[in-house]
């Protein structure tokens, strides 16, 4: 127990990093790595808790992006509790199943992003920021999560219990032969 608090701190807490460093002066892409950061919390965890530290890591993200508060958590909560499915049932848990949801997922975030904040409104400068604020914010959590997903499995290595196999005492009235 106290080795999976430690664990679920660590996760909580590169959350809150991430999202800190976010809100820096030109720092302001690594708001999009919070999507691969929860997807890999969510590989190596159980669907409940990944799915809520996504939501808590989604709403981080709309805090530090100014946007509709439940936008991202929603998504991110979603989407987290799936892809802990998917890697618990069908996937192995593999730096290429995780890149493969890694990328789908940012793009599919991406698209969300620019749809329904400028191009359902059909702004002026829509373009620019696709050009200049959401592709680099995507094509930069995407590069980086590889480290996020080594970081992570390196934590979860470094947290898990040591399991150990209990046999039963030997029954006395075995005969030996």
């Amino acid at each position: 127990p106290a080795r999976l608090a430690l664990r679920w701190l660590c996760f909580f807490l590169l959350v809150i990093l991430t999202a800190s460093c976010s809100t820096a002066p030109g720092w302001d892409f690594l708001s999009y790595s919070l999507i691969p950061l929860s997807l890999a919390v969510a590989v190596f965890s159980e669907e409940i808790p990944s799915a809520i530290l996504g939501g808590l890591a989604g709403l981080a993200a709309d805090v530090v992006m100014d946007q509709l508060a439940g936008f991202t958590a929603l998504y991110l909560c979603l989407a987290s509790g799936l892809i802990s499915a998917m890697f618990r049932q069908l996937l192995r848990k593999n730096l290429i199943g995780y890149m493969a949801c890694a990328v789908i997922l940012t793009a599919g975030y991406l698209y969300a992003d620019y749809f329904f904040y400028y191009g359902i409104w059909e702004l002026e400068g829509r373009l620019i920021a696709l050009e200049k604020k959401l592709l680099p914010s995507a094509l930069w959590a995407v590069a980086t999560a590889p480290a996020l997903f080594y970081l992570i499995r390196l934590t979860v290595r470094l947290t898990e219990t040591k399991r150990t196999l209990e046999i039963e005492g030997a029954d006395d009235k075995i005969d030996r032969v």
